[in-house]
């Protein structure tokens, strides 16, 4: 499995469109920081993403 977990880390600011380049992610946890921001359209291109966790941040919810 392909994971990154960042959780809990006073990670801020924007999460990056360049984030898109890491196709083989499987879960994916960025929960209690301090991002902000939009959730960039690259997270929906993830054909294997199984968990995504973005609570407890300032990010603005996916739409669509």
């Amino acid at each position: 499995m392909t994971e990154l977990h960042l959780q809990n880390n006073r990670v801020g600011g924007t999460i990056p469109s360049e984030i898109g380049q890491l196709g083989r992610l499987e879960e994916l946890s960025l929960s209690d920081n301090q991002l902000s921001g939009r959730v960039p359209a690259e997270l929906r291109q993830f054909s294997k993403l199984l968990t995504m966790d973005l609570e407890n941040n300032r990010l603005e919810r996916l739409s669509g």
